[in-house]
């Protein structure tokens, strides 16, 4: 049988974005999907690809655990 996967929304990554770096103090301010699926021509293998704009310089290295 045949499992149909789930395809995440956008709110759906949105929140999890939001509450992860919130432990942070970040605020994001904006999350836009980009590349192939933003444009339509993804294929079912392409992932998903998001900008994440927020409101203060913040390095990498700090989000890194």
């Amino acid at each position: 049988m045949d499992q149909q996967v789930r395809q995440p929304q956008v709110r759906d990554v949105e929140a999890v974005v939001i509450e992860a770096l919130s432990e942070y103090q970040v605020q994001v301010l904006a999350i836009y999907l980009v590349g192939s699926r933003a444009f339509g021509v993804h294929t079912n293998e392409s992932d998903f690809d998001f900008l994440v704009v927020v409101g203060a310089f913040v390095s990498l290295l700090i989000l890194i655990r």
